[in-house]
């Protein structure tokens, strides 16, 4: 039996005996007396079913589940958002129990040390989220570079960085600088910029590290489009570690700042599922659908970026102040008025 608010269905379970259940914020589940493990709650996040096998743990998140396997092992599920800031990996090794919360976890080790892993959120940091983001100039073989191009996604950069002072009272992206400003590396792949991961490992390889990237690829540059089940593609693409932009696909969308500025929220974090206007787009769960003039509303075509806003309403992704849901605040990313960078 379960009660309390049934907002997303939560509390409409299956019929059957259960050995142990787990409430979520989007679903619950629990293990039924053969072991297997049973989700129900709000089927729009298309992610609540637990994958098959039998369970001696299960845990229901706010944006994800985990369970802990017959053989000890853990396994996580979640939303398609999911993959908006990187898959989700979940360690290796047996596991006693484990805890899922918004989009991170932990698990007890069978020698009572914990173990936690996730996406960027108030505990769990991705291991490249202290940064720097390093801005990358993407050079495919055979394209020849622009003349000023260096300059203008410096100054694109600069006008989200101003953008964002002017939203939070001074608060703007932790950047890499270099003696004249906003760094920006230029990086000559060696194929044509179509696989992300080929792009984001040969540009680890050129830079010697591995850090946040704000890569603004030269030509078609397709690793930068996000393509989704109803066939939509986009100019740029913004995961937990890298953004990626394609400068000739994204210019017909309008200021290329306000693009950039958009998938850097992204990259902070927004938006994130508990957010009470979130929408889909392309049948993803990823944007607001409250106000056309917020950034992360899914499209801006002809608006440019002074007219645009940062959470409208403070409810959603920024200084929302709800203990149970993610702000982007938080993302060390996302520095305060007095930092150096």
């Amino acid at each position: 039996m379960c009660w309390g608010d049934n907002k997303h269905g939560r509390l409409e379970a299956p019929e059957g005996r259960f050995k142990s259940v787990s409430a979520g914020f989007w679903f619950s589940c629990g293990i039924r007396d053969d072991d297997t493990a049973t989700c129900w709650g709000n089927n729009l996040k298309r992610g609540y079913n637990a994958p098959d096998g039998r369970y001696l743990d299960v845990s229901a998140g706010q944006g994800l589940g985990c369970g802990v396997r017959e053989d000890n092992y853990v396994v996580c599920w979640g939303p398609p958002t999911a993959g908006r800031f990187g898959e989700l990996d979940v360690p290796s090794g047996p596991f006693l129990s484990v805890s899922a919360g918004q989009s991170a976890a932990c698990g007890l080790r069978p020698d009572g040390t914990p173990e936690c892993w996730g996406e960027v959120n108030q505990t769990a940091w991705s291991s490249l989220t202290a940064g720097p983001i390093q801005v990358v100039y993407a050079v495919p073989v055979d394209v020849e570079p622009a003349p000023g191009r260096v300059e203008q996604i410096a100054g694109a950069m600069a006008d989200v960085q101003e953008w964002l002072r002017g939203q939070t009272g001074g608060r703007h992206l932790r950047l890499a600088r270099g003696s004249d400003g906003i760094s920006v590396v230029t990086v000559n792949l060696s194929d044509n910029g179509a696989n992300r991961d080929d792009v984001l490992a040969e540009i680890y390889e050129q830079l010697g590290k591995r850090t946040p990237l704000a890569v603004f690829g030269e030509g078609e540059f397709s690793a930068a489009s996000g393509s989704y089940e109803t066939g939509y593609v986009s100019c740029a693409h913004g995961g937990r570690d890298a953004v990626m932009l394609s400068i000739v696909r994204c210019r017909p969308h309008g200021s290329i700042a306000v693009v950039v500025a958009h998938e850097m929220v992204h990259m902070l974090g927004a938006v994130p599922d508990c957010a009470p206007n979130i929408a889909a787009t392309a049948g993803v769960l990823v944007h607001v659908d409250d106000a056309r003039n917020d950034i992360m509303y899914y499209q801006h075509t002809g608006i440019p970026l002074s007219r645009l806003i940062l959470d409208v309403g403070r409810d959603d992704y920024y200084m929302h102040g709800r203990d149970d849901c993610y702000d982007i605040a938080v993302n060390p990313l996302f520095v305060h008025p007095d930092s150096q960078f």
